[in-house]
C-alpha cells in the first residue's frame, strides 16, 4: 500500500455512526463587528454551522435550552463562551432517508 493509499484510507469518515462530541465554542471572535441587533441570531447560525462542520451533517437541530442561554442576557450580550455536546443520531422520522442522520446540539453538563 502506497503513501496515497493509506492517506485516502485515513481521510475516510464514516457518517453513518452514532456519535457524540464535547467542545467549546468562542462565540466572541465570531461576533466581533457583528451589529448588536444581529448578535444573538448569529450566534445561533455559527453553532449551527460549527455543528455542521464537526459532525458531517447537513440537518442540524439546536436544542431549546442552548437558544434559552444564548438570548438570556438579551439580543446584544450574548455569552463570550458557549460549552456544547453534538449527538450525531440517526434519523428515524424521514420516510424518505434524504438525511440519514442529524445532529442535536445541547448545553454540555458540567
Amino acid at each position: 500500500m502506497g503513501k496515497k493509499a493509506l492517506y485516502n484510507a485515513k481521510s475516510k469518515k464514516d457518517v453513518t455512526v452514532a456519535i457524540t462530541r464535547t467542545l467549546s465554542i468562542n462565540l466572541h471572535k465570531r461576533l466581533h463587528k457583528a451589529t448588536f441587533k444581529n448578535k444573538a441570531p448569529k450566534a445561533i447560525k455559527q453553532i449551527r454551522e460549527q455543528a455542521q462542520r464537526v459532525m458531517f451533517t447537513n440537518d442540524v437541530r439546536v436544542d431549546p435550552e442552548v437558544n434559552k442561554f444564548i438570548w438570556e442576557h438579551g439580543i446584544r450580550n450574548v455569552a463570550r463562551r458557549v460549552k456544547l455536546t453534538l449527538e450525531r443520531k440517526k434519523n428515524e422520522e424521514d420516510d424518505e432517508n434524504v438525511n440519514k442522520m442529524y445532529t442535536l446540539v445541547k448545553l454540555a453538563e458540567l
